[in-house]
């Protein structure tokens, strides 16, 4: 993958006019939102050594089979976050 994604969302952040430390936050949360899977996978491999890959691989099947329904839920999960953060500020516009 390229990094225009990872610019982009630098960009938005910077262009949001908040401060330094809400600015922080929110790259670094980014930054875990992306990363968060492979942590996952690290874990998975030194916890259950072995018998890692069976369980990665029944994993992949199980996410392969219901990707609609998880996909839909992360954006059903996103779009709550951001309406709930978009009407926070209303009330002091």
């Amino acid at each position: 993958p390229t990094a225009f994604p990872y610019f982009a969302a630098i960009a938005a952040v910077l262009g949001s006019g908040g401060g330094l430390a809400r600015q922080m936050l929110l790259i670094g949360a980014y930054n875990l939102c992306f990363v968060l899977p492979l942590l996952a996978i690290l874990v998975t491999l030194l916890v259950f050594g072995a018998n890692a890959d069976h369980i990665l691989t029944r994993g992949r099947h199980a996410l392969e089979q219901r990707w609609p329904a998880v996909f839909a839920g992360l954006l059903l999960t996103g779009g709550l976050v951001l309406a709930v953060a978009g009407g926070v500020g209303l009330p002091g516009a």
